[in-house]
């Protein structure tokens, strides 16, 4: 699993508005490594200003936004 192939994956389930839930992202991998690896890209997206992530309270999901996409 490589870091690269999991960012591509991860900007593939954005939807229309240019929001993905962490949870749903999750569900679709089947190994811990690449839940690793995923997680890796997703701090890579945010340290690179591709997206960032948002929580509106404390065990609540949390949402991925895509930056530059206006909603």
């Amino acid at each position: 699993v490589k870091l690269e192939k999991q960012k591509e994956l991860i900007l593939k389930y954005f939807d229309g508005e240019g929001k993905l839930n962490f949870s749903t992202l999750i569900d679709t991998l089947n190994s811990k490594m690449e839940i690793i690896v995923t997680f890796l890209a997703v701090l890579d997206l945010i340290r690179e200003g591709v997206c960032s992530i948002k929580q509106s309270k404390i065990f609540a999901n949390i949402e991925l936004i895509q930056l530059g996409i206006k909603s």
